[in-house]
């Protein structure tokens, strides 16, 4: 598939479009984050993070590029992101966590900010104008994420303005760092749609990764011979067939954002180049470039 131009057959909605206002006549612009950075301030076994909702403009295709008017979280006092700012701590970590909902855009129901492994999803929900604070912990190393909705709906229904309301969450085992050369990639969807007549007229559909479209996503170089570990959330409204030109990739652990299972070392683990990615779900995989060249990772519905 190409990213840039996707077309999707699921549950059709429009809840989430912008409503006008004087915010929205002069935006400003999301930022566009590889999810390298995490969020808050982590101190004493202690995560300190302060989000806020927000509109501004999200230029998918390049920062000269022009684009819609989106919904967005970020840092009290910084940018508005897509993906929304990464989680990123390790096992044991006590979460402090606010979310401001800024005026005027209605309940803001978010998932996923609770401990792993989970039993089922608890939705907060916020008010417009209302600051709430959840804390939690994060005790199980993982892949996770965390996403936001203006309706109680599933995330297969979640396709408007609302659609990139989501980010990462990482817990590492404890005592351990990050890879700095790991990568995390959150993919997201979007359906642009108006009324006409009271029925919903999609105009346009785009699926990114990590905020931005083909071909103006983020380029990745290797050293032949080094092992490259990726991890992947589908945070998006339908399912991805994730295809890997020229290699074969291991896939190491799958979630569905309850739970994360790691799958044993040895010879049974799947050595693939296709990868079924479902609406919810996550996977760490590896690979190792054994040869030089130029090669491409994408959907491989169509």
């Amino acid at each position: 598939r190409d990213w840039s131009s996707d077309v999707c057959s699921s549950d059709l909605g429009v809840a989430g479009l912008p409503t006008p206002s004087a915010e929205a006549q002069t935006p400003q612009n999301i930022r566009i984050h590889d999810n390298r950075t995490a969020a808050g301030t982590l101190s004493g076994g202690t995560l300190t993070l302060a989000l806020q909702t927000g509109t501004g403009t999200w230029r998918f295709d390049g920062d000269d590029k022009p684009g819609p008017v989106m919904q967005a979280l970020g840092e009290v006092g910084g940018p508005l992101q897509i993906p929304s700012p990464a989680i990123r701590v390790p096992a044991g970590t006590e979460v402090k966590l606010t979310i401001r909902n800024t005026e005027g855009d209605g309940v803001l129901y978010m998932h996923g900010l609770y401990d792993r492994p989970a039993g089922g999803d608890t939705v907060v929900t916020i008010a417009p104008g209302e600051t709430k604070a959840i804390n939690f912990r994060l005790s199980t190393p993982g892949t996770y994420y965390y996403w936001g909705a203006r309706t109680d709906k599933p995330m297969s229904s979640r396709m408007g303005a609302d659609s990139q309301l989501s980010g990462a969450i990482v817990v590492d085992p404890a005592g351990t760092k990050p890879d700095p050369k790991e990568e995390i990639f959150v993919i997201t969807e979007w359906l642009d749609a108006y009324r006409t007549n009271g029925a919903p007229v999609f105009s346009a559909a785009l699926a990114v990764i990590n905020g931005r479209s083909w071909p103006a996503n983020q380029k990745l170089t290797y050293t032949q011979g080094e092992a490259v570990k990726w991890r992947w959330i589908n945070a998006s409204m339908e399912d991805h067939p994730l295809h890997l030109h020229g290699f074969y990739f291991r896939v190491d652990s799958r979630g569905d954002g309850l739970a994360d299972k790691l799958y044993p070392q040895g010879p049974e683990r799947d050595w693939v180049v296709t990868e079924q990615l479902m609406t919810g779900e996550t996977m760490t995989t590896t690979w190792v470039p054994t040869q030089p060249g130029n090669w491409g990772f994408h959907c491989q519905d169509r």
